[in-house]
C-alpha cells in the first residue's frame, strides 16, 4: 500500500548506521538459508526449527525428533531473521533502511541492536500469548521493524516522507500519516488483532469524552490544568478547538457503533415482528453490551456538546452510511429496529447535551459557509490561481495567503488555516499534487469498499474505513481537522486496519505465520 522511499533526515551523531546495515545483512542471509539446498536443510524444517511456535514454547505441543534446532526460548530471536518470501523480506528491509538509520543515530549502535531484538521478542511473545496452543511457526522481523518505526515516529513525527501509494502515486506525507497507516496494516491482519485495535480506539474515545465532560461541567483547572476544554463554552476535550475534537469524537463513535452493529447483526436477521426485534436489541443494549452502550452515549454526548455543526452533521452522515454498509440487505427491513435504537441514542444525547448545539443552529442556521468562511474560500481560490501547478510549498499557507487576505477588522488578523483542507492543499502543493493526494485517499477507501462488498465475515472493519473517509472528507470541506496530528493518526490507523481486513475471508491460508 505505502512504500517509503526517503525521509531526508540527516545523521547527526554517527558516521554511518552500521548496526542497521548488519541487521539487513543477517536477515538476507536468513532468507538465503530458506532457499538453500533442500537436501541439506529443507525450508519447512528450518522454519519449524527456528520459528516461534507458541504451543512448543509453552509446552503444549511437541515437535518431531531433532526439532527445534535451538532451545525454545531462543526461537524468539532466531525467528526475527527468517522470511519465507522475497516480498516479505523486501518490505521489512526497506522500512528498516529508511527509518532505522535515524533511530540508530539517536540510540547508538549497541542500544539500537538491543532495541531491535527486544521489540522483536516482545512481538513474538505477544503472538504466543494471543494463541498459546498454536502449532504454526511465526517468522519475520515485522514486529522488530514496527518497534523501530514507532521510535522514529516519536523522534520525528512531523518529518515529511517521500513514498509511493499503491506503488504508483508519488506523495510527500507527514511521518505520522504514513507510519500510522503502515503500523495498522501490519498489526491488524488477523481479525482478532483488528478487534483488539478497535476496542483500543473505543477506549481512547471514551477517555477523551469523559475528560471533556468533566472539564466542561466541573471546570478544567481541578482536573488536568488548562488543557483544552473551556468551561461555559463548547466542549473541546484536550483539542485546540471544538471542530477538531468533533472529528476525533466522530471517528471513535464510528468505531464503537461498528462493534455494536456487529454484535446485534444476528438479531436483525431474525424472523419475527419489528416489535420483537426492537425488544431483543434493547435487551442486548441494556444487559449484554452495557459498557459499549455507555461508551457510545458518552462519546455521542461529548460530540453534541462541541456544538460543531460541520463535525456533528458529518458524523451523523457517516454513521448512516455505516449502518447501510454493515447490516444485511433484506429489503431494508433488517435496518428498521436499528434505526429506532439509533434515534433513541441520539435523542438521549440531544436532550442531555444538545441544547447548546440547537441554540447555535437557531442563531446561525444550517449554513456552514459563514461570511468568514466565504471570504477565506474566495481569497484562497484567488491565491491558487497565481501558482496552480507548483503551489507555494507544504506548510506555507499562513505566509502565502498574507498578500491576498482582505483587510477587514472583523476577520482574523492572521490567517493560519483556510478552513477547507482541499483548498489549502491546492494552494500549498499545487493542483496536480493535491489531486494525487486525494486520489490516493480515494483508492484506499475504494479498497475498503470492495472489502465490504466481498467479505462475508468481519465486514465491519472495511465498512468502518469507508464511513471514516466519508466523515473526514465531508468535514474537510469546512475545517482543517485532518491537519491536527491526533485526528490524522487516528484516521490513518483506522484506514490501515480497514485495508488489512478487506481481503476475502479465508484467502490467506499458510503453514506458517509472517510478521
Amino acid at each position: 500500500m505505502f512504500v517509503p522511499l526517503h525521509d531526508g533526515v540527516p545523521m547527526r551523531n554517527l558516521k554511518a548506521p552500521y548496526a542497521t546495515y548488519a541487521l539487513i545483512v543477517v536477515c538476507v542471509l536468513g532468507y538465503l538459508l530458506i532457499l538453500a539446498d533442500p537436501d541439506i536443510l529443507p525450508a519447512d524444517w528450518a522454519i519449524a526449527g527456528l520459528g516461534v511456535i507458541p504451543g512448543v514454547l509453552f509446552g503444549s505441543y511437541t515437535l518431531p525428533e531433532g526439532l527445534p534446532l535451538v532451545p525454545e526460548p531462543a526461537t524468539l530471536l532466531t525467528s526475527l531473521f527468517l522470511h519465507v518470501s522475497f516480498l516479505h523480506l523486501a518490505g521489512n528491509m526497506l522500512f528498516l533502511w529508511v527509518f532505522g538509520d535515524n533511530v540508530e543515530d539517536a540510540m547508538g549502535h549497541g542500544r539500537f541492536i538491543l532495541f531491535f531484538l527486544l521489540c522483536g521478542t516482545a512481538a513474538g511473545l505477544a503472538h504466543a500469548f494471543a494463541v498459546p496452543g498454536s502449532d504454526r511457526p511465526l517468522v519475520g522481523a515485522s514486529g522488530a521493524v514496527s518497534g523501530v518505526v514507532a521510535a522514529y515516529l516519536i523522534l520525528h513525527p512531523r518529518v515529511r516522507l517521500w513514498g509511493l501509494f499503491f506503488a504508483r502515486i508519488p506523495l510527500r506525507l507527514r511521518a505520522y500519516w504514513a507510519i500510522g497507516f503502515w503500523l495498522a496494516f501490519q498489526l491488524t491482519r488477523d481479525p482478532a488483532r483488528a478487534a483488539q485495535a478497535r476496542l483500543v480506539i473505543i477506549a481512547i474515545g471514551s477517555a477523551y469524552s469523559l475528560y471533556g465532560l468533566f472539564a466542561l461541567f466541573g471546570g478544567e483547572a481541578w482536573l488536568l490544568g488548562t488543557i483544552g476544554a473551556r468551561p461555559d463554552q463548547s466542549l473541546t476535550s484536550s483539542f485546540v478547538n471544538r471542530n477538531s475534537y468533533a472529528t476525533f469524537a466522530g471517528l471513535t463513535l464510528l468505531a464503537a457503533f461498528s462493534l455494536f452493529l456487529e454484535r446485534i447483526r444476528h438479531l436483525v436477521t431474525l424472523d419475527g415482528s419489528l416489535k420483537r426485534k426492537a425488544a431483543l436489541i434493547i435487551e442486548h443494549i441494556v444487559f449484554q453490551s452495557r459498557l459499549l452502550t455507555a461508551a457510545i452515549l458518552a462519546i455521542t454526548l461529548a460530540l453534541f456538546l462541541t456544538t460543531s455543526r460541520g463535525g456533528i452533521f458529518a458524523s451523523l452522515f457517516a454513521l448512516g452510511a455505516l449502518i447501510l454498509l454493515q447490516l444485511p440487505r433484506r429489503g431494508g427491513k433488517g435496518r428498521q429496529p436499528l434505526g429506532l435504537v439509533a434515534i433513541v441514542i441520539l435523542g438521549i444525547a440531544v436532550v442531555a447535551g444538545g441544547g447548546n448545539f440547537l441554540d447555535r443552529l437557531e442563531r446561525q442556521g444550517l449554513s456552514l459557509e459563514t461570511d468568514l468562511r466565504s471570504t477565506l474560500f474566495s481569497t484562497t481560490i484567488g491565491a491558487i490561481k497565481t501558482a496552480p501547478l507548483k503551489g507555494t510549498g507544504f506548510g506555507t499557507y499562513k505566509e502565502a495567503i498574507e498578500p491576498y487576505r482582505a483587510n477587514d477588522p472583523n476577520i482574523f488578523a492572521l490567517w493560519e488555516k483556510a478552513h477547507n483542507t482541499y483548498l489549502e492543499n491546492a494552494l500549498e502543493l499545487g493542483l496536480p499534487a493535491a489531486l494525487a493526494l486525494n486520489i490516493a485517499i480515494l483508492l484506499v477507501a475504494r479498497v475498503a469498499y470492495k472489502g465490504v462488498r466481498e467479505r462475508r465475515r468481519h465486514k465491519s472493519f472495511p465498512a468502518l474505513g469507508v464511513a471514516a473517509t466519508l466523515l473526514v472528507g465531508l468535514h474537510a470541506l469546512v475545517d482543517f481537522s485532518l491537519q491536527i496530528p491526533a485526528v490524522a493518526v487516528l484516521y490513518a490507523f483506522m484506514m490501515g486496519l480497514a485495508v488489512a481486513q478487506s481481503s476475502r475471508s479465508g484467502t490467506h491460508p499458510a503453514s506458517q505465520s509472517e510478521v
